[in-house]
């Protein structure tokens, strides 16, 4: 799906997701969403919600779910292992402002040495991890790891972006459109 030119990341997340759950479940009995940090907004999630569709998420971070992090941000004493550590963290159901329904808030520490130095930074790396999944069904481990399965979607959405993307920076969609036609048939 093309948008117009600079528009923010969740720009007509609501219509593309239900487009998709519309045309998955022609196809397919169970469907999952993975929610990248960008396309995790309230409105998608509460859809879903709505409609009983399983979803993962990554969220952006903000000064909220900071202060939530901060007490599990501490190191153990002694010295750490070699591959450094990695925390799920279950921080029970949360619920923003602009969400119609709570959800479950995993928080994800990522404590692992520089490869090149072994030395740790200065503060462990984090993130956080929104489902609709209850505990019984998913753990915190067993919803990061799923949240980890990308496919190779990805890869190629990062090889389009080097190849078309950087010429799709036109305000008027039908010149991004006309743009990467070219560059498709060239």
């Amino acid at each position: 799906t093309l948008r117009q030119g600079q528009v923010h990341t969740a720009n007509g997340m609501n219509r593309f997701v239900e487009n998709v759950d519309q045309k998955a479940h022609r196809i397919a009995q169970h469907v999952q969403y993975r929610l990248d940090a960008g396309y995790t907004i309230g409105t998608v999630m509460d859809a879903l919600s709505k409609k009983t569709r399983r979803f993962i998420g990554r969220l952006k971070s903000n000064a909220k779910l900071d202060r939530m992090a901060r007490e599990h941000l501490s190191r153990r004493p002694g010295r750490p292992p070699a591959g450094g550590y990695e925390d799920v963290i279950e921080l029970g159901s949360y619920q923003a402002d602009s969400w119609q329904y709570a959800q479950r808030l995993i928080l994800v520490v990522v404590d692992k040495p520089d490869p090149r130095t072994g030395q740790l930074d200065l503060i462990p790396q984090y993130f956080f991890l929104v489902t609709n999944w209850d505990e019984a069904a998913r753990s915190g481990q067993e919803v990061l790891a799923h949240y980890r399965r990308r496919g190779t979607f990805e890869d190629r959405l990062g090889e389009f972006n080097a190849a078309i993307g950087v010429h799709l920076s036109q305000q008027s969609f039908k010149a991004n459109e006309a743009t990467m036609l070219m560059a498709l048939l060239s």
